[in-house]
């Protein structure tokens, strides 16, 4: 006898969100897409090298108020600004290497 809940079942259906449909896509202006990254950049250099300890301090405490460990926290905050930087970057990197009307 085959598990009724079993994918192997011939009655199993997969649910509806299995393969959901990809994102839609929304023109954004170059621009700022630019200014964005420029901003996220800078707010990881800010917090990385020049925030003074009492800021920092701060930073684990928000971490914390958000259900965040206070000593790994602040850093993952500050990994996925560095990491939405980058991955802005590259999105812009391959739309210019896809679109031939750019120069």
């Amino acid at each position: 006898m085959t598990n009724p809940r079993s994918p192997h079942d011939p009655g199993h259906a997969p649910p509806d969100n299995t393969h959901p449909p990809p994102d839609k896509l929304i023109p954004v202006p170059e621009t700022l897409i630019r200014s964005t990254i420029d901003s996220l950049e800078r707010l990881d250099e800010f917090f990385r090298r020049y925030a003074s300890p009492g800021l920092r301090q701060d930073l684990r405490a928000y971490a914390q108020a958000q259900g965040w460990h206070p000593t790994t926290g602040p850093g993952a905050l500050l990994d996925a600004i560095a990491f939405g930087a980058h991955a802005l970057t590259h999105a812009l990197n391959d739309r210019k290497d896809s679109d031939t009307s750019v120069p």
